[in-house]
């Protein structure tokens, strides 16, 4: 196999953490706000 496949486009761990964080917390408003 050949190891010189395209480079993905480095994302920072903070920017990582950030759109986890953002995504658990809309959908945490969001199921509450459906009950």
């Amino acid at each position: 196999m050949c190891n010189h496949l395209p480079k993905a486009p480095q994302v920072h761990p903070s920017m990582v953490h950030s759109i986890t964080v953002k995504s658990i917390f809309y959908t945490t408003v969001f199921t509450a706000q459906a009950i």
